[in-house]
């Protein structure tokens, strides 16, 4: 993650959704997370975890993340990004793509109570 805007983003805090693909059931994973930095213009946000074993079959599923900040007039910002992470077959990643329109769309209903009661707060 990048801060591509003119101001440092201040109190950055976020969610992760992770979602099965058939969007039958609440999310199977929840993740919270912050920075307690301000996140300057053009500096990476260095997040990640390479400490996972995948095996040689893993499903799709769609990733979902929720951002707020503030900047420096104390004015918050929302952002959420919808992505689908493609699975494993054969012992093949199939990496991350972004979600399609239609993909966004169901994923803003399916979890719009989340995602409501995450920017209210």
């Amino acid at each position: 993650m990048v801060n591509i805007g003119i101001d440092p983003a201040c109190d950055l805090e976020g969610k992760v959704f992770v979602v099965d693909s058939d969007l039958s059931a609440p999310p199977k994973w929840t993740i919270d997370f912050s920075m307690g930095n301000d996140l300057a213009n053009q500096i990476p946000a260095p997040w990640g975890n390479d400490t996972v074993t995948l095996g040689r079959e893993a499903p799709a599923f769609y990733v979902v993340m929720a951002i707020k900040y503030w900047d420096r007039r104390h004015t918050q910002h929302d952002q959420d990004f919808f992505t689908r992470w493609e699975g494993v077959r054969e012992g093949n990643v199939l990496g991350f793509r972004h979600a399609t329109k239609e993909q966004r769309e169901q994923l803003r209903k399916h979890l719009c109570e989340e995602l409501e009661a995450f920017h209210e707060n």
